[in-house]
């Protein structure tokens, strides 16, 4: 059984600021000095893989939320704090390049697809959230009269050079554009396999759907499945047979109605 301070959880957080407020400042024994690159890496190797006390343990959920909720709000050591534009520019600048922790790597496909798998739907941070107007704004409002720096502006530039420029001849329409266009050999292969060109069009006026049939050969095998689709077509039921002799009755006293007017 548990038992002093430990005890009492309110007591046991009493206990933990005050002996970090004791060690804030000029009263903590590190106040002032900086360990060299050589003990950094020390320190680091020394907490290294099994030597680290958190080696091969997993935190439960029911522990990732209570953390969770004793960082939240005024507990949060950076509540109420805000980053200055100097020190943003010094974060930046320490993660660019070689000094990134992913420089030169690249996440396989599977981890990609844990990746989006672990922040889609009800998972995803803004699941069911949106953003206000004023929201919304707010990085718009962010950029304006904002200065970037020489090196961004310079990366831009260079992007936009490569880019094709777009001709500046106006527009015509997708016929004359067309005009004298070669095609190169591979889509037009491509045309040629896929169907055969379309005939010509004749400049002799359309006649009527009859007309145009009339003298037309349809081959045998065309003929052949046009009568077994209408040897297998189902005859009309009895129903639809009623209502196409009402129709037709309907029509015929329509007709007699406009007759004798």
């Amino acid at each position: 059984m548990t038992q002093g301070v430990y005890a009492d959880p309110a007591k046991e957080l009493r206990r933990r600021k005050k002996i970090s407020k004791a060690m804030k400042g000029e009263n903590h024994p590190m106040f002032g000095k900086h360990p060299s690159e050589e003990t950094r890496r020390k320190l680091s190797k020394a907490r290294k893989g099994k030597n680290n006390p958190m080696f091969g343990k997993h935190l439960s959920e029911e522990t990732r939320l209570k953390i969770s909720e004793a960082m939240k709000g005024e507990n949060n050591p950076r509540f109420g704090k805000h980053i200055s534009e100097e020190t943003r520019m010094k974060m930046i600048k320490a993660k660019k390049g070689k000094n990134h922790p992913m420089f030169g790597k690249h996440p396989s496909e599977e981890t990609r697809m844990k990746l989006s798998e672990a922040r889609k739907g009800e998972k995803n941070p803004m699941f069911g959230k949106r953003a206000s107007k004023e929201t919304r704004g707010k990085p718009v409002e962010a950029k304006k009269g904002k200065i970037v720096p020489e090196e961004p502006r310079r990366k831009t530039n260079v992007a936009l050079k490569l880019r094709v420029p777009a001709t500046k001849e106006p527009r015509g329409k997708p016929g004359e554009v067309k005009k004298g266009k070669i095609v190169p050999e591979e889509p037009s292969r491509k045309t040629n396999v896929a169907g055969k060109p379309r005939a010509a069009a004749t400049k002799e006026p359309r006649g009527k759907p009859g007309e145009v049939k009339k003298g037309k050969i349809v081959s045998e095998e065309i003929r052949v499945e046009r009568s077994e689709a209408r040897r297998i077509r189902a005859p009309p039921s009895e129903e639809t047979n009623r209502k196409l002799s009402e129709i037709k009755k309907k029509v015929n006293k329509m007709a007699g109605k406009w007759r004798r007017k």
